[in-house]
């Protein structure tokens, strides 16, 4: 069995360990949110396409996704990605997202991604990137950039999107849903983990410190 101040120390750092990183952003009525799962993997989802306003109002498909402030890429070596829509290929390079889809010629050292064929869109898509490589660390801020498309054509529909996305510990109305979260549900700060901790520290070790041995009979 786990000592007291042991097992403070375990909770702490599970607390830690689970504070990865989230962002959200809101644009013509569909919401984004990115979930990091570890060091190499996140999630991107999209909530309410299909509801779409504005000039994003006629899109029915993804075409093209880019982030910005991932961390790290030197050693990117490759992406798998998968979702809860049908299957489809993604193919990146380490360059821009402009209205004509992944510049070839760019050199901002974002990420862009171009799927074939183009992802259907819904009210709930589901993205799961895995980077495979070395020197990955994932770390925002982010910035995110979408492209979306009508039916099979690679002609970027309405906006292209290119937005900061908020830190969700930073959110404090209207925040959306992300993957692992409750709707509103803010992660909570490391700073907060750690007066946490110290203050269930201090009570055992107070609780220990009051047990006074018996009087002898």
């Amino acid at each position: 069995m786990l000592k007291p101040l042991a097992l403070v120390a375990a909770l702490f750092l599970g607390w830690q360990g689970s504070a990865h990183a989230d962002y959200v952003v809101s644009a013509q009525g569909v919401d984004f949110s990115f979930h990091q799962i570890d060091a190499d993997s996140f999630t991107l989802r999209i909530q309410h396409a299909l509801d779409a306003t504005g000039d994003w109002a006629s899109a029915d498909h993804l075409g093209f996704l880019a982030f910005k402030g991932l961390g790290p890429l030197t050693g990117l070596s490759g992406i798998t990605v998968s979702s809860n829509a049908a299957d489809t290929t993604w193919s990146y390079r380490i360059t821009e997202l402009n209205g004509q889809g992944c510049s070839a010629n760019a050199k901002s050292g974002g990420l862009c991604l171009s799927s074939a064929p183009n992802v259907a869109l819904s009210n709930d898509l589901m993205l799961t990137f895995n980077l495979e490589g070395t020197q990955i660390a994932l770390d925002g801020p982010l910035h995110l950039k979408v492209g979306f498309t009508q039916g099979l054509s690679d002609n970027i529909i309405g906006s292209l999107l290119s937005a900061d996305m908020l830190a969700t510990s930073a959110c404090t109305a209207n925040c959306v849903t992300t993957p692992n979260d409750t709707p509103g549900q803010q992660l909570p700060e490391p700073g907060s983990m750690a007066l946490a901790g110290l203050a269930l520290a201090g009570l055992l070790a107070g609780r220990k410190l009051g047990r006074l041995p018996a009087a002898a009979a």
